[in-house]
């Protein structure tokens, strides 16, 4: 089993060089389930306030409203207190999820052409 990854590990791995505060949760990734989108949100947002990053009201904005941006917009402002502003260019949050009418959320759906389980 892999060591758990450090708070300082997890945020040198979604810093944006020479853009201080900005971080970034696979951006480039391809197939990645709504579950491990969530689990890097979280993790991001666990690191940020255990670093001291979220200190008393800092100011929060989140690029993205799908499963990793809605998860750490909401975790940001349930562990801050502080207003959270979420940008999202489509026009619902969850806009792949948004798309199909047979589910809408499952934490073990891929996000992309394959799924990790058949669905029925």
């Amino acid at each position: 089993m892999a060591d758990a990854l450090l708070a300082q590990d997890i945020l040198d791995g979604a810093a944006v060089r020479d853009r201080p505060n900005l971080f970034v949760i696979g951006i480039f990734d391809r197939r990645i389930t709504f579950y491990s989108q969530q689990v890097r949100a979280l993790s991001l947002v666990h690191a940020l306030k255990e670093l001291g990053y979220l200190h008393a009201n800092p100011r929060i904005a989140v690029v993205g409203g799908g499963a990793a941006g809605v998860t750490a917009a909401a975790a940001a402002a349930l562990v801050t207190g502080s207003q959270v502003v979420l940008f999202e260019s489509a026009d619902a949050l969850l806009p792949l999820q948004s798309t199909t009418d047979r589910r809408r959320l499952d934490p073990h759906i891929t996000i992309g052409r394959r799924t990790t389980r058949p669905i029925p």
